[in-house]
């Protein structure tokens, strides 16, 4: 790369590779050949162009095969990599893309806010680039995704307005022709969509009617698919199941014909849920085994372990360079030193002072460093957490799940004798379960730090209402969220331990979590309407404890308000 220009070789390297782009961008190479002689091409080869390049073929070939652990892994190198050699091109840019589409993807799989939002970031920073670069592929494409990302729920935006611009103005670029038309017949079904949230329902019709004609006569499975799914999405919300299943049980077909794993492991969810909407358990479980080995085939829960694995090793890498690039430093200080000593023994004691304060500068240099790495290895552990609190969330909760079922299937043909057995054993899987869930959400105080606290607490609380027992409303009056950052983990924290007190002890049907400012003071309020209790005995619980110590280290002032059968109130005021 001279002067944003690739080098004689690289440009060659690269034509040779377009004459396959259609067919890699399709995931389907020649050989498994091709892709070792292209990998051997540049293993003999210094070019960085070449080695990103051959990176971002293997994310989009494994994208295809819907190993997203290994699409993950080739995107973010050929972006680390391209980045560093070739920003200027259409090649870095794909791979910004292809990541950017990766991390979405696990945020959809882990329900993680802040995978969309670096996702959506990087998709936003491609289709910047894609416009610069006239790559009109990539700039109609990621519209696409930008439209999608503000309407489905899927990404907790649910931007309507902001959709339909992104959706109306793709429309308008494209336009109807060969060149264009799936992305075209794939816009009418998306403004169809929107004009249904929107309350327009002559117009979502009319795009409805022309999306499934055009799908139709194209072929395109894939869109015929989803639009079916939405349609039994709106059945869904009215409670009308059996119309739903059946809508479901024929979008089937066209989801086999797509041969997409992603596609497929999204409709086994889906009559998961119809058939445990029709109390059919049997065949509620089916679907559930078939969705949860799908999980397990395209390694989606591998793909966040090794995203964050690749952050925290990166990190690590520049430390050891900064950290090496200060010993250099300090060595051609002493090799100085010694020459200036033999040819200036009548200064040496001044020489020897000042190379005292120029390693003592290296040395303070040095122990900042070290810091450094002990806080990257801080956040490599709460890292780890997260992996531990997905891999409870994602795999023992879905096995948990899987017995509940189960019990369920055996509670309906049980006599009278062993029924009570079945209730009691049902009753505590339950508890298991949403045990589970809750020390899950603990583990990953790291959401809390990029995403905010009341982003985080909305989300626990969207969980904990997903259960049949307490009801959590959340009440918030604070402008300016910036002004706690510092506190906002202890916080979180603080919350939690009294909403679990809520759970494990107070019986309630509603508990109302409430913040609010004044002047230089944080008030916060968790009451319930639960069976309450003598607070004069009993002060000395562990949560109670736990509470009152969080509450110290924050210098703040805490007080509970309960008496038997009249709910409770817990009071904190901490001062910012």
């Amino acid at each position: 790369m001279v002067n944003g220009q690739l080098s004689l070789q690289d440009s060659l390297f690269l034509k040779k590779v377009e004459k396959h782009l259609p067919i890699i961008r399709n995931g389907n190479f020649l050989s498994q050949k091709y892709l070792d002689t292209l990998i051997e091409i540049q293993s003999n080869s210094s070019s960085e162009f070449k080695e990103g390049l051959v990176q971002q073929i293997q994310g989009t070939y494994w994208q295809s095969k819907g190993d997203h652990e290994k699409t993950l892994w080739h995107f973010s190198k050929a972006e680390q990599i391209l980045g560093q050699c070739c920003p200027l091109t259409n090649e870095y840019i794909n791979s910004v893309i292809g990541s950017g589409f990766a991390l979405s993807s696990a945020g959809l799989i882990n329900y993680d806010t802040t995978y969309f939002i670096k996702g959506s970031n990087k998709i936003r920073k491609g289709y910047r680039q894609s416009k610069k670069l006239g790559n009109r592929y990539n700039e109609l494409m990621c519209l696409d995704f930008i439209g999608d990302y503000n309407y489905y729920s899927a990404y907790q935006v649910e931007n309507m307005d902001s959709a339909l611009y992104y959706y109306t103005l793709l429309e308008k670029e494209l336009g109807p022709g060969p060149d264009s038309s799936y992305r075209f017949v794939e816009s009418k079904h998306n403004m169809a969509n929107v004009y249904r949230r929107l309350g327009e329902d002559e117009l979502s019709e009319k795009y409805f009617n022309e999306s499934i004609e055009l799908s139709s006569k194209y072929g395109y499975n894939d869109i015929l698919f989803a639009i079916l799914g939405d349609k039994a999405e709106v059945l869904e919300e009215d409670g009308k199941h059996k119309e739903t299943l059946e809508l479901r049980l024929k979008s089937y077909n066209y989801v086999l014909k797509t041969n997409d794993p992603e596609y497929i492991n999204r409709i086994d969810r889906q009559l998961y849920r119809s058939y445990k909407n029709l109390n059919n358990p049997e065949k509620a479980l089916e679907y559930l085994e078939k969705y949860n080995q799908g999980i397990q085939n395209m390694n989606k829960s591998g793909a966040l372990k090794l995203q964050a694995e690749l952050e925290k090793q990166l990190e690590i890498d520049q430390q050891e360079l900064e950290i090496a690039r200060l010993e250099n430093k300090n060595l051609g200080i002493t090799r100085n030193y010694l020459i200036l000593l033999a040819g200036l023994s009548l200064l040496i004691m001044g020489f020897m002072y000042w190379a005292y304060r120029r390693l003592r500068k290296s040395n303070i240099k040095l122990t900042q460093k070290n810091k450094e790495i002990l806080m990257a290895q801080m956040k490599g552990q709460n890292i780890e957490r997260k992996r531990m609190a997905g891999e409870l969330h994602d795999n023992l909760n879905t096995k948990i799940a899987a017995v509940r079922y189960r019990l369920e299937a055996q509670a309906l043909a049980a006599v009278d004798q062993n029924k009570k057995m079945f209730d009691e054993t049902l009753a505590l899987v339950n508890d298991i379960y949403e045990d589970v869930r809750l020390i899950s959400h603990n583990l990953m105080p790291e959401t809390v730090e990029e995403i905010g606290l009341l982003p985080s607490l909305q989300k626990l609380i969207h969980t904990l209402n997903d259960n049949d027992h307490t009801k959590f409303h959340l009440v918030s009056s604070i402008e300016k969220e910036k002004d706690l950052e510092a506190y906002s983990y202890q916080l979180y924290n603080i919350i939690f331990e009294m909403i679990n007190n809520i759970l494990k002890h107070s019986k309630a049907k509603n508990a109302w979590i409430s913040l609010s400012q004044l002047d230089s003071k944080v008030n916060v309020t968790v009451s319930d309407d639960g069976q309450g209790f003598d607070v004069n005995e009993n002060m000395g619980g562990f949560g109670l404890k736990s509470i009152n110590s969080r509450v110290e280290q924050l210098n703040g002032h805490y007080t509970i308000q309960s008496n038997p059968g009249e709910g409770t109130k817990y009071m904190i005021e901490i001062p910012i």
